[in-house]
């Protein structure tokens, strides 16, 4: 694919990071940008699929924080962080991702709106360890 994307102006790639419907091809090239700018907006953006986000992280590890907090984010990114840094969605989708069952779920939604401390990982394996 010709890298057209990442050669305009900044302000034009910035938008283009921030889109919520673009191709995912664009979202993939916008992964490599040049600009720490332009590939900390496209980390920022929910509409970035996971595959994409696993490459953002790849190329740019120090993302991988903001990259755990997206909902589609790999349920590994997603558990060194506090629970209560997830959006509901973001814990349903990790949820899905371990298979959770609905008593689980439930749980790690409890432990997101009681400001505890733990991880999410860590109230994961409390849930599950029962």
């Amino acid at each position: 694919m010709k890298r057209r994307t990442t050669s305009g102006l900044l302000d034009d790639r910035i938008a283009l990071a921030a889109a919520p419907d673009l191709d995912a091809r664009v979202y993939a090239e916008l992964a490599h940008d040049r600009s720490a700018l332009v590939r900390r907006v496209l980390a920022e953006n929910d509409a970035v699929p996971r595959n994409v986000l696993v490459e953002l992280v790849d190329a740019d590890p120090d993302l991988a924080e903001v990259v755990a907090l997206r909902p589609q984010a790999p349920a590994a990114l997603k558990e060194p962080l506090p629970v209560t840094e997830h959006s509901p969605e973001s814990i349903d989708v990790y949820s899905a991702d371990r298979g959770a069952c609905p008593a689980v779920r439930v749980g790690l939604q409890e432990a997101r709106s009681t400001y505890t401390s733990e991880t999410l990982g860590e109230a994961y394996a409390r849930l599950t360890s029962r």
